[in-house]
């Protein structure tokens, strides 16, 4: 079973003792890796509840997007982890829902959980208190896929 996860207010992850949280019952959320490791709180676990419509595109991106993200990744962090941090962590809650909904082409709520969520990780970015932040991590890589779907490349074409 996963260990336990709490979540500050702020969005970011955390573990509830002194050791590095891990999936996979090793040191951190990647076997073998020091570097992917949230942060430490003793904050209380937070849940969040998830309509159904939203337990529909959190399975989606678990059934068929968690694997584009997981192609070079034997681990499957993306595959298996994040379904799980999503109920504790909004910002990656948001990313998901907006990642999904805009392969499914619900375009209003991909638009509305990837304002929410653009806006929860300028807060969490602007905070005094940022550390590394897997959590962060992660929703952008996934934010980076919303947009490559949307067709925001970066890309001025001349």
């Amino acid at each position: 079973s996963l260990p336990s996860i709490a979540s500050p207010a702020d969005g970011s992850v955390a573990a509830p003792s002194s050791r590095r949280l891990s999936a996979f019952g090793s040191a951190s959320l990647l076997p073998g890796s020091s570097y992917f490791a949230p942060q430490l709180s003793r904050a209380p676990p937070l849940c969040l509840s998830l309509t159904r419509h939203e337990a529909t595109l959190v399975h989606h991106y678990t059934e068929h997007l968690g694997k584009w993200l997981d192609c070079t990744d034997g681990a499957g962090l993306f595959t298996l982890v994040i379904p799980v941090l999503v109920k504790q962590c909004p910002i990656l809650l948001n990313a998901v829902l907006a990642f999904a909904a805009r392969h499914r082409q619900d375009n209003v709520t991909a638009e509305q959980a990837y304002q929410h969520c653009t806006n929860l990780l300028v807060q969490r970015l602007e905070s005094e208190n940022i550390v590394h932040d897997d959590a962060l991590l992660c929703a952008i890589v996934i934010l980076r896929f919303v947009e490559q779907l949307n067709g925001w490349f970066g890309i001025s074409s001349a």
